[in-house]
């Protein structure tokens, strides 16, 4: 099952993850709390949002007044996880298996309302979702959500515009040559 880690999420990613949170409430994707989620599915926007900068991985947000971010992965991250994003509760499992962690995890938090996102969301994901919970007679609406993650990532917060600095000023005292 799930890991619950005590440690608190660097400053910048609990910024990002209030900004996510706050732009969800004001696109009325997330309501007064109870019942509602979003499916982060884009490998970008999981590693911008949590500092995990694994793949095959999802990140599973609720707003408050339960505040949980839930990283769904399998096993060859585990380590990474706790390395890179040691303050994330991860649910680890069988890499074949992760829309029966979706659904674990989705009724575990009491989701009705289940946002995903658009530009990174398959039919082919979007379909097993549906069939997942139909199977598991769970009712859950689907709902979608386009480009949000990435508008807020256009804008640049000062961990990553150090982040930049940091890179130009190291390359630029790099001596490359070439044969």
């Amino acid at each position: 099952m799930g890991k619950m880690r005590k440690v608190q999420p660097e400053g910048f990613i609990a910024k990002r993850v209030e900004k996510v949170r706050k732009a969800l409430g004001e696109a009325k994707v997330f309501g007064r709390g109870d019942g509602d989620g979003f499916l982060v599915t884009n490998f970008v926007d999981v590693s911008w949002l949590t500092g995990f900068e694994g793949d095959d991985s999802y990140v599973l947000l609720t707003p408050p007044p339960h505040e949980r971010v839930v990283l769904l992965s399998d096993s060859r991250y585990e380590e990474q996880i706790g390395r890179e994003a040691p303050w994330l509760e991860a649910v680890i499992g069988p890499s074949k298996a992760m829309l029966d962690r979706v659904y674990t995890q989705a009724r575990r938090l009491g989701i009705r309302k289940l946002a995903v996102q658009t530009e990174s969301v398959t039919m082919k994901l979007q379909a097993g979702l549906e069939e997942k919970f139909r199977e598991k007679r769970w009712k859950v609406k689907l709902t979608g959500v386009t480009d949000l993650l990435v508008k807020l990532r256009h804008i640049k917060d000062s961990h990553e515009i150090a982040d930049r600095k940091s890179t130009r000023l190291n390359s630029s005292h790099a001596n490359i040559s070439y044969a």
